[in-house]
């Protein structure tokens, strides 16, 4: 709502010849807002109108995915526990719960593990296969409203050492 300072403000500048545009840091998620009117021509005041409420909607909450980026290839992972790294945010400032589905196609009808109610901005998997594409995305919850992440997908490259006891070989 706007202060009384900012009130004075706008009929001191005169409205009549300028509209007001709220900027978005002078409402509040759940406020109720009117417009009231009242026409004057200077000598007399006309009878007030009123607006329809209008309430202030929620803003839904952003999420990024960051690691492992789109497509890549993992190749020092020999215990096969990724880690997966995201970035969430909300406008309104409410906190913010995860969910993160990883699987083996792209529809997410093959689901490999899934986690929810994470609070952090990070998950590290259990046992993913190796050689074998897998796809990943998020959902970032802020109490009212469900945004999904974009899809990436990754493959985790199998390993294998070998080690050589002698330097040379007889055949």
């Amino acid at each position: 709502s706007l202060s009384a300072e900012e009130i004075a403000a706008e009929y001191n500048s005169g409205l009549a010849s300028h509209p007001k545009t709220l900027a978005s840091n002078e409402t509040v998620k759940g406020e109720v807002w009117t417009a009231a009117v009242t026409p004057s021509d200077g000598y007399e005041d006309g009878t007030t109108v009123t607006s329809n409420s209008l309430t202030i909607a929620n803003s839904p909450p952003t999420i990024t995915l960051l690691t492992p980026t789109n497509g890549q290839i993992l190749t020092s992972y020999t215990n096969r526990t990724p880690r997966f790294t995201w970035s969430g945010s909300d406008a309104d400032s409410d906190s913010l719960t995860y969910t993160i589905w990883i699987a083996t196609d792209s529809a997410f009808s093959n689901i490999n593990q899934t986690s929810s109610g994470l609070t952090d901005q990070n998950y590290t998997a259990s046992d993913v296969g190796v050689d074998t594409v897998y796809y990943w995305k998020v959902e970032a919850y802020d109490g009212t409203t469900r945004v999904n992440s974009s899809t990436f997908n990754f493959t985790l490259e199998s390993y294998e050492a070998i080690s050589l006891i002698t330097s040379t070989v007889d055949f």
